[in-house]
């Protein structure tokens, strides 16, 4: 891989992993999916042919696209979620350049009490 890539690669399928279960997609076959990629990858252009693999894929292997994950996001229930921690972390670091330790907050420091909170999809 070229430099940088591995990062990229890390996050990209993060993101994939993280959507999937936003949009409530199984999880029961990762194992088979991830090892099928794998074989197909073009190890020159490794992240690319990760990227068109991605979006290559359908049904049950997809990876959701920004309209599936927003509508889904907006009504998933985040407060009973499995993953709620990642989640947490991820929004309340994103876009800093030091990273917060969220391990004493509960969902209210990070996330609006009502939709009235927020301004334009931002955080106030």
């Amino acid at each position: 891989m070229k430099n940088g890539e591995v990062l990229q690669v890390v996050r990209l399928i993060e993101s994939y992993v993280f959507r999937r279960s936003i949009c409530n997609i199984p999880t029961n076959s990762l194992n088979k999916t991830f090892a099928s990629l794998a074989k197909s990858l073009n190890k020159e252009f490794y992240l690319e042919s990760l990227q068109a693999q991605f979006l290559l894929m359908s049904s049950y292997r997809r990876f959701p696209r920004n309209g599936e994950f927003l509508r889904e996001i907006q009504i998933r229930d985040v407060y009973n979620f499995g993953r709620r921690s990642y989640f947490l972390r991820k929004l309340e670091n994103y876009g800093r350049k030091e990273t917060v330790n969220i391990g004493e907050y509960s969902i209210e420091h990070i996330m609006p009490q009502n939709k009235n909170s927020l301004s334009n999809g931002k955080r106030n």
